[in-house]
């Protein structure tokens, strides 16, 4: 729950327990084309809207980047229809608030000819009952006129409603006249049907939304001073235009605690990932980043595979042999021998789109299958990759299997685990231990030494690490021999399986592994890159 600072008047009012009305006062950030779309936080960037009867002005004593003070600003009445219900806790954890804006005059417009002067335009019709309020943003458009483009908000009427007192956004120039296209602008209501096409597009996501309460009297005073409600930022929007009632804008803000308790950064999905439209092609505009377009990664994320793989057991066979002595009785021979047999196992994978989870820190989490096939040409060898976590990581610690961890967790779990028994058939085996602080270390796929002179592998070569060492494609010598290679387990480095290191399992299945830790310049999986035109389905 949080700690408010309480005006003293505000307290003694409540204290005496006098009657009061109250009213929101809204302050909003537009969405405003800036260099790294960052606000300058000036008070022209902000709009400022109230669910009161009356105009409100009140100073939050804030400041913007270059530490100027922004002052008092009019809180503009009946431009807020509601504020949701808010709810608080002792811990720290997201909450979330709806702002419900009136959009009844979305899309107004006038044409018509303006007197211009620094605080005034005078229209030869009458503004209110072409739909424009008061607080309303207008954008002033004409191809001749010298205040084209610039913006305005409407302060008062007067003159019959012909004649509104503005604030300019910038300053405005005198002019009389002058054919003007008045069209309304309000961000509060207009930014979410911003066009993304347009050069002066600016997303609305993630704009900071301040919430003041305000406590009135009678005569419409602020008892005390306003106190911050809640501060947020803008989550999703919905422009909702029902026939029977008034056409309004519904703004979900959220606390900056989302950032932190948001277990998805998105779906492992193709067409979210790369934001397919209508015509199933990708949205350039729309993705996460510009190389995710082409980027097929998730396109069999959500495929159900039914594969027939086989496998190898061995079986107990009995043989009885015959023989004849030399006065011809016959002698029997039993003896027991084992055969590789195949089976047969038939792999059902039903992928479904989940949410990426966000990693802080050190983390237990599941893995996502994004990619599962077979080889064509021996069934008995299967590929899955798995998507981990948005965003990159610094590698993986310890790798659970059937819920048994990869690394032992303490020396009474060494000694039982660490390797295999006649007494005892351990189902996962281990290596190094926890509570030193040991983690999964690479495992090399070959060793041995390289032959510089001739270009040739002594035995036990069959691949490259992931730096190169050894790269039979170099064309100048190479040092000989190459060093001794880490044949994995546990290390004491604490760095884990890093990018692109890999290791291998002997139990419960015989497997390796390669970790991809989501680096933006990172490769395609060379195993899988290498048996492409091999699998069965993909």
């Amino acid at each position: 729950m949080a700690i408010r600072d309480l005006d003293s008047g505000l307290v003694d009012s409540l204290l005496e327990n006098e009657p009061f009305a109250y009213a929101h006062l809204v302050k909003f950030e537009k969405p405003v084309v800036t260099t790294g779309g960052k606000s300058a936080r000036k008070a022209t960037d902000y709009a400022y809207i109230s669910d009161g009867s009356i105009d409100i002005v009140f100073d939050d004593l804030t400041k913007d980047v270059q530490n100027n003070s922004n002052g008092p600003q009019v809180y503009v009445a009946n431009k807020l229809i509601s504020v949701g219900d808010m709810s608080e806790s002792t811990q720290a954890k997201t909450s979330s608030i709806n702002l419900k804006v009136s959009a009844a005059a979305l899309n107004t417009s006038l044409i018509t000819t303006l007197n211009i002067t620094a605080s005034s335009i005078t229209a030869t019709q009458d503004l209110v009952e072409a739909g424009f309020r008061e607080g309303d943003l207008i954008e002033l458009l004409s191809g001749s006129g010298n205040n084209d483009t610039k913006k305005i908000r409407i302060n008062s009427f007067s003159n019959n409603n012909k004649t509104a007192s503005v604030t300019g956004m910038s300053t405005l120039t005198s002019e009389s006249g002058v054919i003007y296209s008045l069209n309304f602008c309000s961000p509060e209501v207009q930014g979410i049907l911003n066009i993304r096409s347009d050069s002066s597009y600016a997303g609305y996501i993630n704009r900071d939304v301040f919430v003041y309460k305000a406590h009135l009297d009678s005569e419409g005073n602020i008892i005390g001073k306003p106190y911050l409600l809640f501060k947020g930022i803008i989550a999703s929007g919905k422009l909702t235009d029902d026939v029977t009632s008034k056409a309004s804008v519904s703004w979900s803000v959220t606390s900056h605690w989302s950032d932190f308790s948001r277990v998805s950064g998105r779906l492992t999905s193709d067409a979210q990932h790369r934001a397919l439209d209508a015509n199933n092609r990708p949205d350039r505009d729309s993705v996460h980043r510009p190389s995710y377009a082409s980027d097929l990664g998730f396109l069999h994320s959500e495929q159900a595979v039914n594969l027939v793989s086989i496998y190898q057991v061995k079986e107990s066979r009995i043989r009885t042999t015959m023989k004849r002595t030399w006065y011809g009785a016959k002698k029997y021979r039993t003896y027991e021998y084992e055969v590789d047999v195949d089976r047969e196992v038939d792999l059902r994978f039903n992928l479904d789109a989940k949410y990426l989870p966000v990693i802080y820190g050190v983390n237990k989490i599941d893995s996502i299958p994004v990619f599962v096939d077979t080889l064509a040409s021996d069934s008995k060898q299967v590929f899955v990759a798995y998507a981990i976590a948005e965003g990159e990581i610094g590698g993986i610690y310890d790798i659970y299997m059937d819920d048994t961890s990869s690394i032992c967790v303490d020396s009474n779990d060494f000694d039982t685990r660490a390797s295999q028994t006649s007494e005892n058939t351990i189902d996962v085996l281990c290596s190094g231990r926890m509570d030193r602080g040991d983690t999964l270390a690479p495992r090399v796929r070959f060793s041995g030494t390289f032959n510089a002179q001739s270009h040739s592998f002594s035995q036990g070569f069959n691949t490259w690490d992931s730096e190169g060492r050894g790269a039979y494609a170099r064309s100048e010598p190479l040092p000989t021999p190459v060093a001794s290679f880490n044949s994995g387990g546990a290390s004491t480095q604490g760095s884990g399986l890093t990018h692109e290191a890999s290791t291998s399992f002997s139990t419960p299945l015989t497997a390796s592994l390669t970790v991809h830790t989501g680096k933006p310049e990172q490769r395609a999986n060379s195993v899988l890159v290498q048996n492409a035109s091999n699998f069965k389905v993909g």
